[in-house]
């Protein structure tokens, strides 16, 4: 999958969305790339979420389809962990 320098070289919008509060926020690719490197990858990364502690899943537009910064294996995964949090609540 593309690294955050592959995306802010082509222009490509992203950003984050909580799938429990809906918080949605645009992810700052030059500070990112300042702060992590330019090899970072946020494909199948979920980070907890700013506004509730669930995670947030990153997505990508590039003018004309957007995408989930995600794969398969990594949408199962994701899957297990929010039926793991429901359970818990």
């Amino acid at each position: 999958m593309p690294t955050v320098s592959a995306l802010q070289s082509a222009g490509i919008r992203v950003w984050a969305h909580c799938h429990e509060c809906k918080a949605t926020g645009d992810v700052d690719l030059a500070q990112l790339i300042e702060a992590k490197g330019p090899d970072l990858d946020l494909t199948d990364r979920h980070p907890p979420c700013r506004r509730c502690s669930y995670w947030v899943g990153f997505y990508a537009n590039d003018g004309q389809r957007t995408w989930s910064l995600s794969t398969h294996a990594g949408r199962m995964a994701e899957s297990q962990r929010r039926s793991e949090w429901l359970r818990r609540k």
